[in-house]
């Protein structure tokens, strides 16, 4: 099993500001120059894809263990499985 780093956590956490709040500013900040009448979908298309983005750093979904994956592929596809 690997160890993960302990990642920081809370609002103000390195992956947040620049996975989040960056891009998510970014897309609000350039509808509003480009077209206001826009900027609440900006708004929100921010805030969907930024909630996904916390959503997938969470600590409540457990890591992917690729080896493990790999070894039940490979036992299906084996001839000796069929």
């Amino acid at each position: 099993m690997s160890q993960r780093a302990a990642r920081p956590t809370g609002p103000y956490a390195p992956q947040y500001i620049h996975g989040v709040y960056i891009p998510a500013g970014l897309i609000v900040f350039g509808v509003f120059i480009v077209k206001r009448e826009w900027l609440p979908y900006a708004i929100a298309v921010a805030a969907i894809l930024g909630a996904w983005k916390i959503y997938n750093n969470s600590e409540l979904i457990p890591p992917h263990d690729r080896r493990a994956t790999d070894e039940i592929y490979r036992s299906s596809q084996s001839p000796e499985a069929q």
